[in-house]
């Protein structure tokens, strides 16, 4: 998949994303509730299942810092309280626009 033509942090908490296919605008808590590592998904390891540690409750958590590439293939999103370990490839940022977003300018 080819990456986002630009992706834009908003005023209100929210990224508008261009693709080839259309601009999304999703919200900053979507994203991260959708977070996709381990921590926030779990993960099954040697069989073994690990649940996500729930983080609610901090504070920082739907405001984001920064938006870090990572190589050709993802963006890494950090946010306020520290937590910076989930890569978001562009398949997976697609499918939550897609899911999520508002697409704008159709």
């Amino acid at each position: 998949m080819k990456p986002p033509k630009s992706i834009k942090k908003n005023s209100e908490p929210t990224l508008t994303i261009q693709w080839e296919e259309g601009s999304y605008t999703i919200s900053l808590n979507d994203l991260r509730e959708q977070c996709p590592c381990a921590s926030c998904q779990g993960e099954v390891v040697l069989l073994k299942k690990f649940e996500p540690i729930p983080q609610a409750h901090l504070p920082g958590r739907y405001e984001l810092s920064k938006i870090a590439p990572v190589g050709h293939y993802a963006v890494a999103l950090h946010w306020i309280d520290g937590h910076n370990t989930g890569i978001y490839s562009w398949e997976v940022l697609f499918r939550l626009c897609k899911n999520f977003g508002k697409q704008v300018n159709p």
